[in-house]
């Protein structure tokens, strides 16, 4: 009994000094926790510094560090990026007069292993192009890159028309079902026009690159809670693990053979985020394929 006596006391004793411990540890990292939150919360050119008031003075040292890690980092990207596009720009001139003397080389009178070689050449200078095409949309679209949006209403079912419309003479030309369904009439909302459409010619121009020849494509508009363009192929299933991936620059799923840069999909993800839209992709429903749908939130003062 004198024992327990004795023993009750400590462990009261004990269990206060852990409280007294435990709240003294929250507390000094408290200040550590804020300075998490602020990390975390950082977006673009955004930097701590101008976030001083919030910051405990003692984590000052530390955040002054880290915006000039943020600093060279930008710096970095910059340079990289001034350097992609400088590259692009200076390729395009060349190549358009290596195409354009192939396609004077076509009328001449050529053997067939000649032929045969000029339209290699063609088809290797045709990749090319829409590669250096991708690459200087992808450099105008990226979250780093400065926003020159043009901001109009836009007819989105008339946009999607057109775009369906223009991509039809491919889809005929490589056997594939092709067809405009369920357009809502008279979709509109403020947007880059050049932008969106943009974005749907790297829709449609991935569905027909990967649906097999004798496939259906499907291109839709519906509203309703959102607008929403769905863009269905033909192609193999996209796996679960690489349905985000498949949006991020330069990926490419592993095994894939057809020719590509990897940008096309990076490119409607940021258009459809300088919009706030969001994009995904899931297995069609009611075939073989995928579907791609972009989901813009309605705006009242610009839809009708």
């Amino acid at each position: 009994l004198i024992h327990s006596l004795v023993l009750v006391p400590q462990l009261i004793l004990l269990g206060a000094l852990l409280w007294i411990i435990q709240q003294a540890v929250s507390h000094g990292l408290s200040p550590m926790r804020r300075l998490g939150g602020l990390i975390a919360s950082l977006k673009g050119e955004a930097r701590l510094r101008s976030m001083s008031r919030q910051i405990p003075a003692e984590a000052k040292p530390l955040v002054e560090a880290i915006d000039q890690l943020l600093d060279r980092l930008n710096a970095a990207r910059g340079l990289q990026d001034r350097f992609i596009a400088d590259a692009a720009h200076q390729l395009k001139t060349p190549l358009a007069a290596i195409i354009t003397y192939g396609e004077l080389l076509q009328r001449s009178e050529l053997d067939h292993q000649q032929r045969r070689s000029l339209e290699r050449l063609q088809a290797g200078s045709e990749r090319l192009s829409r590669m250096l095409k991708q690459l200087l949309a992808y450099m105008r679209n990226s979250p780093e890159s400065p926003k020159l949006v043009s901001l109009q209403t836009v007819n989105l079912s008339n946009l999607v028309q057109e775009a369906a419309l223009d991509w039809a003479p491919r889809a005929i030309a490589q056997n594939l079902d092709f067809g405009v369904h369920r357009i809502a009439t008279d979709v509109c909302l403020s947007a880059d026009p050049m932008r969106l459409r943009e974005m749907l010619d790297n829709l449609i121009d991935n569905a027909l690159r990967y649906s097999a020849q004798g496939g259906q494509i499907s291109v839709s508009l519906v509203s309703g809670s959102w607008f929403c363009i769905l863009v269905e192929d033909s192609a193999p299933i996209i796996q679960a693990t690489e349905r985000d991936r498949i949006f991020e620059r330069f990926y490419r799923i592993p095994g894939t053979s057809q020719d590509g840069s990897g940008l096309g999909l990076a490119i409607v993800r940021d258009i459809a985020s300088l919009h706030g839209a969001s994009v995904e992709v899931r297995p069609r429903s009611t075939a073989t394929g995928n579907c791609f749908e972009v989901r813009f939130p309605i705006n009242p003062q610009a839809s009708s």
